[in-house]
């Protein structure tokens, strides 16, 4: 058999342009078109007069190169023509021949740049901060760092050690009021060092109606915080940073904990306005005046602050915050 006849049949194999792979590679990467290379064929005849084939295919196209091996029985026929069907074996030796070129969650490719060295099979992609987000100053580059496993580019981290960013804009006042527009709750974030360490002011005034049964609350009391803003951004890629601060209240010397969140795409809100998120909780032993007698002391934990307060979540738009 001829090897103008092999390489003729083999063209019209339709796995040498449409490689067979999985849909992970293009992640990373824009699919193209495969190009099969020049092949090399092993031969060996049978008893019964067929011939196997073997192929060995190069195929590659703008992001990967790779093996093809490939195998076919010929049979000879009446009219002395030579007839077989060419299925895929395996893809041998997938890797990587340019970098990643897109990665939506975390840079925009019109300003990044790519660094990619073929022979690790690695890929850094440095990026300016994308899109800061209200509470976000970023000045410098991230560095995102990918590999090449042998199926697909696989993220492996970003190294933010070139660049800077701070979170000094959230610092600013946030309060709550009740349908009347009186404040309620107000949280002052007084300042946001450069390493995340964050100091907040929370003050309120409690309903003279609850209070009678919580003691020992004053109807106005205010707590001093602090603790360590963390970056936390979202699967979605959107920019997030949580705090877990403590501190005790001024009045009674309870403790008191509270969580904040700032999210870069705040649901439900709409204009210009910001978000934070926070939930206070003091813990205390207090009076219930409508069970047993005032000495009947059990532990009370704000875990709903809010309830104190009005009939409202805590969680809410923030109204001020400059």
């Amino acid at each position: 058999m001829t090897e103008d006849q092999l390489i003729s049949d083999l063209s019209a194999v339709a796995e040498l342009t449409d490689v067979p792979v999985a849909d992970a590679l293009y992640e990373y990467v824009d699919p193209s078109a495969w190009e099969a290379g020049e092949a090399t064929f092993e031969q060996s005849g049978s008893d019964d007069g067929t011939v196997s084939v073997r192929a060995t295919v190069p195929v590659s196209n703008d992001s990967y190169a790779a093996e093809e091996r490939l195998s076919a029985t010929y049979v000879k026929g009446d009219d002395g023509t030579w007839t077989g069907s060419w299925r895929v074996e395996s893809v041998d030796g997938l890797r990587a021949v340019s970098g990643v070129q897109h990665d939506e969650r975390r840079w925009d490719s019109g300003s990044a740049r790519v660094e990619f060295d073929e022979e690790s099979q690695t890929c850094t992609v440095y990026a300016p901060y994308e899109d800061p987000a209200w509470f976000e100053t970023a000045e410098g580059d991230l560095a995102c760092d990918y590999a090449f496993d042998g199926s697909a580019w696989v993220f492996e981290g970003v190294d933010d050690s070139s660049s800077s960013v701070t979170y000094e804009n959230l610092v600013g006042v946030y309060d709550i009021e009740d349908e009347g527009g009186e404040c309620v709750t107000s949280l002052e974030i007084t300042d946001v060092a450069a390493d995340g360490t964050i100091t907040a002011r929370v003050s309120w005034r409690l309903d003279q109606r609850r209070l009678i049964y919580l003691t020992p609350f004053a109807p106005e009391d205010a707590v001093t915080l602090t603790g360590k803003l963390v970056s936390a951004p979202s699967e979605e890629g959107r920019h997030r940073v949580i705090a877990n601060l403590s501190g005790t209240t001024d009045a009674e010397g309870l403790p008191a904990a509270m969580s904040i969140l700032a999210d870069s795409d705040p649901v439900g809100l709409s204009g210009g306005d910001i978000e934070i998120e926070y939930n206070l909780i003091v813990e205390a032993q207090t009076k219930n005046r409508n069970r047993g007698t005032v000495d009947d002391l059990y532990s009370y934990q704000l875990g709903d602050y809010a309830s104190l307060l009005t009939d409202e979540k805590l969680s809410k738009d923030a109204v001020s915050g400059e």
